[in-house]
């Protein structure tokens, strides 16, 4: 479903500006913990994150970096049907035209109700995951989190400017080549972080197959 500057699109604009100015962003619906087979929920678009200037150079080698391009072209093809029943979500993702670029979204739940969106994203500097980290070293997480981790061997990071995960909102970055990131981004309730550690893992799976 294609949805205006609130919902799915503001929280786009949200993290597509994060490095240029703070951005509160909003939530609702429900997420299911991972026990139950069903993903956090949100959306991100392919698009370029403005870069930030300084910062450490603290982010983790990418040693076995993954070509891309072919899951940029489209996004919706970054889980396959096989991986959508295991994770009870929509067979078929739907493409969503945003004002900051392309962007995939899934839907679950008895209702329908909720969804999970994937992106893939080159900052302006192209320096991938290092942008998030220079934004952090500017005070762009101060009200936010930023918690890095691993996905399937890949370097990641919790992050957002604002910590909406009280709220069901939770954002994870992955750290696939040198130049670009994959983020989730997730509006529910529950156990929303795992939720979205979920769909990460699954989407480095298909990029790895090609």
């Amino acid at each position: 479903m294609l949805r205006g500057k609130t919902g799915i699109s503001a929280a786009l604009v949200c993290m597509a500006m994060l490095a240029v100015a703070g951005c509160t962003q909003t939530s609702g619906g429900g997420t299911p913990s991972p026990s139950s087979g069903a993903p956090a929920t949100g959306n991100t678009a392919s698009s370029a994150r403005p870069s930030t200037a300084g910062g450490a150079n603290t982010a983790p080698a990418i040693t076995n970096p993954l070509d891309v391009s072919k899951f940029m072209a489209d996004p919706c093809l970054s889980i396959t049907s096989a991986q959508a029943a295991k994770l009870t979500i929509s067979s078929q993702g739907q493409r969503l035209n945003v004002d900051i670029g392309e962007a995939c979204d899934w839907k679950y739940g008895t209702n329908l109700e909720f969804d999970v969106g994937v992106s893939y994203i080159i900052p302006e500097g192209g320096n991938g995951l290092q942008n998030l980290y220079n934004q952090k070293a500017a005070g762009q997480y101060d009200q936010g989190y930023f918690e890095p981790t691993t996905i399937d061997g890949y370097p990641a990071v919790y992050e957002e400017g604002s910590d909406n995960r009280p709220k069901g909102q939770c954002s994870l970055s992955v750290g696939i080549n040198e130049q670009t990131f994959i983020t989730v981004l997730n509006n529910g309730s529950g156990n929303v972080c795992g939720g979205t550690e979920k769909i990460a893992s699954a989407v480095v799976e298909t990029i790895k197959r090609g």
